[in-house]
């Protein structure tokens, strides 16, 4: 549900090209991917996702242990 959510707020942003959620068995853990067009963007974006991250996480009860920004330099199928 808070994935469907998320989605909808994502898809709102300029640049924004896509989302990856992995899991594994423990409950609860989870990373989530954001992919942008370009670092352009989503430094354009910073201020509002974090302002809903945060909400998100305060909503669900969850921690958020990081948030970080990576450059893909190897993608092979996606």
């Amino acid at each position: 549900m808070a994935g469907e959510a998320m989605l909808t707020w994502l898809r709102e942003f300029d640049g924004y090209r896509g989302v990856i959620i992995l899991s594994t068995e423990e409950p609860g853990n989870i990373r989530i991917l954001t992919l942008w067009e370009s670092k352009k963007a989503l430094e354009a974006s910073e201020q509002s996702r974090r302002v809903v991250r945060e909400r998100m996480v305060e909503t669900a009860g969850a921690e958020l242990e990081s948030a970080e920004a990576y450059e893909i330099v190897l993608s092979d199928g996606l």
